[in-house]
């Protein structure tokens, strides 16, 4: 049977939509219910805050004024002030608490009884409130990017505050401003006119120094001889990449040729070979022969005449051949060490020129440097001049640059509480908790429940699932189903076995072995009513209980379990061969449960069952059964607990991996089948036992998910193999 995966890889499972749709159809309610619980009570603590009011001033900065004074009056660090640092200027300056004083200061007895009303707390009297902190709290001042205008608001509970607060922050910014102003100005002016008269001294003084520079180092010939220099620099890199170039292509060459060796088909395709005519013949003649090779090898022997000759003209024509391509290869060689003199010759002619370039270079670097110099001078200059002239214009302007766009007005529509900022937050309170609640659960509770789980955490094929019987009938009656006509019991493995036969995975013999992650997972009760449903369908099946620290198929089956696999080794004397026939030692306990369904019981119990499972009398068993049965079908204990299961793989074919729903953790139901499918008896596929909700989706009863529904494919492709009449008798 072809394995299915390769058990070392580590594929990593991800979450698809469709797994995540699943998750929220399962776990939606808690989600829901806390999402409106959670939202409501945010929604009636935001209605139930004390209205709040807001009142907006705008500004405008008038920017080519900022540009001449700006700088002054942040101590003339930076001669080139834009938009963006005026406004960060007057950002600062409105938010300072040196402002707020003096808006506080221009204020009122009425207008500061007014601003303090709503933070009076009548138990504590005396601790009124400072009205600059009020103040602060209460302003914002904002502005938007690349835009001239400032955005002043008030927020307050009375509407007549929140409307006087940005109009008296504006009316006393801008005197504020218009005060400063008048006196930077003239102040700049002088500090300007001294500026100038230095600038233009040492401008003078550096165009005189770079005149003498030029005329005692000869500078004009100088950029000449570093015109032919570079010329003659290019003219030789070119020539040295040239040769580099093939010398690349001599090396690709040896080494296309080293690695064909004898290969005809990679030797015809190197071009330095296909370049000799010869070597072309004979790769060609060699081909010829080898066709008429594969033509005599149909008709004759090795040791046929036509069949030495053939080989005596190969390995003549091959001596040929490789003392061609050998003699290639030295040509190709004699000439990579021209090349590589030459390259050698050409590096040092380019280290000489490199450095008569250098020496170039140095003199004109000097003269640059000098250069530059005289020229960063001769453009402070200019803008020295240009800022003089404009300051001279501005101080005999209007000295303020901000001016009031819009003034506030007595708002009447309050702010806050604001219905559509509580719909917006509880709605997203809503919706994160019915997302995040179900997927946080999800992720707690990582017990295998769905089709999903199997398929994108086992990463194995689902041959069939077993709903969980909930009545009066006694376990050994439930684990009897197939046998005791159970119709639910009996269809479910009907599917199962019909799923094992659509893979065309089961031959004429074949053996399987039933594990699981830990106990109470149903595995015995799968191998009962697997075993049932083959003899049914006419298969001589045997069934095996391997768990011999807690057997349970004969009591399950209502046996005796006196004898059976334990007793028979036992009774083997050490050192001794196996019985010829050990079928027919009653110490086996073969019994025969129905028609073609036989059982061999555990035959006790034992602390030491690996010892046991290891005997070489077990192989010798195995291999008999194989003989006298189709189908034989070990009931191991979990392979997530013990290591009986992986010994016994050693005999088995292939494993059927038994999984109760939302019992066992994913991660050691992953486990386990890593285990198995490590041994030679890999897991060929899962079956979902216990199942007490969809495990489609994962929430609602067995009865939703539609059972009848779910087998109709598989008794469809049955029927189509098998044929109708066989079927209805199974």
């Amino acid at each position: 049977m072809p394995k299915s995966t390769n058990p070392f890889q580590s594929d990593q499972a991800t979450l698809s939509i469709g797994d995540l749709i699943g998750i929220l159809r399962y776990r939606w309610l808690p989600g829901v219910a806390t999402g409106v619980i959670i939202a409501t009570v945010v929604a009636f603590i935001m209605l139930m805050q004390a209205p709040v009011y807001q009142g907006q001033t705008t500004l405008m900065i008038e920017t080519t004024r900022e540009r001449v004074l700006g700088s002054m009056e942040d101590g003339m660090s930076n001669q080139s002030t834009s938009l963006s640092i005026a406004l960060i200027t007057h950002l600062e300056r409105l938010r300072s608490r040196q402002l707020a004083e003096a808006v506080a200061a221009k204020l009122t007895p009425e207008q500061t009884a007014a601003l303090v009303a709503p933070y009076l707390d009548s138990d504590a009297q005396e601790l009124a409130p400072s009205p600059v902190g009020i103040l602060r709290s209460s302003f914002e001042v904002k502005s938007q990017s690349n835009s001239p205008f400032l955005m002043l608001t008030g927020t307050h509970a009375n509407p007549r505050v929140a409307a006087w607060i940005p109009n008296l922050y504006a009316e006393t910014y801008i005197r504020y401003l218009t005060e400063m102003r008048s006196g930077s100005s003239q102040i700049a002016v002088t500090f300007l006119e001294e500026q100038v008269a230095t600038a233009q001294e040492e401008v003078e003084s550096g165009e005189e120094s770079l005149q003498a520079y030029r005329q005692e180092n000869n500078l004009i010939s100088i950029e000449e001889n570093q015109q032919v220099v570079s010329q003659e620099l290019q003219t030789l890199n070119e020539a040295l990449n040239e040769h580099q170039i093939r010398l690349v292509t001599i090396e690709s060459q040896l080494g296309q040729i080293e690695e064909a060796g004898t290969d005809l088909d990679s030797l015809s395709r190197i071009p330095a070979l296909a370049e000799s005519e010869s070597i072309e013949i004979l790769i060609n003649r060699l081909e010829a022969l080898e066709q008429e090779r594969d033509l005599l090898s149909r008709k004759y022997l090795r040791r046929h005449p036509a069949m030495i000759d053939n080989q005596n003209q190969k390995e003549s024509l091959s001596r040929q051949l490789s003392a061609a391509v050998s003699r290639r290869e030295a040509t190709l060689k004699q000439t990579q060490n021209g090349i590589e003199t030459e390259t050698s010759i050409l590096r040092k002619r380019i280290a000489e020129v490199e450095t008569r370039a250098r020496d170039l270079d140095q003199l004109a670097i000097q003269y640059k440097v000098h250069e530059r110099e005289v020229e960063s001078k001769r453009r402070t200059y200019e803008r020295l001049i240009d800022r003089l002239n404009e300051t001279l214009v501005t101080s005999q302007l209007d000295t303020s640059t901000l001016r009031t766009m819009d003034e506030a007005t007595v708002p009447t529509i309050p702010i806050a509480p604001s219905k559509t900022k509580t719909i917006i937050a509880a709605g997203f309170l809503f919706v994160l908790c019915a997302l995040g609640i179900p997927i946080g659960l999800e992720l707690i509770d990582n017990r295998v429940r769905t089709f999903t789980d199997i398929d994108r955490v086992l990463q194995k094929p689902l041959l069939g699932d077993v709903r969980l019987i909930e009545n009066e009938d006694s376990t050994e009656a439930k684990a009897k189903g197939v046998l005791g006509n159970q119709e639910e019991i009996t269809e479910a493995f009907r599917n199962i076995y019909s799923n094992l036969h659509l893979k065309d995975a089961i031959p004429s013999t074949f053996t399987i072995m039933v594990s699981s992650t830990i106990p109470s997972e149903g595995k015995t009760f799968v191998a009962i009513n697997l075993a049932s449903i083959y003899a049914r369908h006419n298969h001589k099946t045997v069934l095996i209980d391997t768990d011999l620290r807690r057997p349970s198929l004969a009591r399950n089956l209502g046996v005796s379990n006196e004898k059976g696999l334990l007793s028979w080794l036992r009774s083997i004397p050490a050192g001794t061969p196996t019985d010829s026939n050990p079928l027919a030692n009653p110490e086996l306990g073969l019994t025969r449960i129905t028609e073609n369904l036989d059982l061999i019981p555990a035959g006790g119990s034992t602390k030491s069952p690996t010892e046991a499972l290891s005997s070489n009398h077990l192989d010798i068993l195995v291999s008999q059964l194989k003989e006298q049965y189709d189908l034989i079908l070990f009931d191991t204990p979990p392979v997530g607990v013990f290591p009986d299961a992986t010994i016994l793989a050693e005999f088995t074919d292939t494993s059927i991996y038994v999984v109760r729903q939302k019992k066992v953790p994913r991660a050691a139901a992953k486990h386990g089948v890593t285990l198995l499918d490590k041994s030679r008896s890999p897991v060929m596929g899962v079956v979902l036992n216990g199942v007490t909700s969809n495990p489609a989706a994962g929430r609602g009863t067995y009865q939703d998910y539609g059972y009848g529904q779910y087998g109709a494919e598989y008794r469809y492709h049955y029927q189509k193999k098998y044929g109708k009449e066989y079927t209805s008798k199974s």
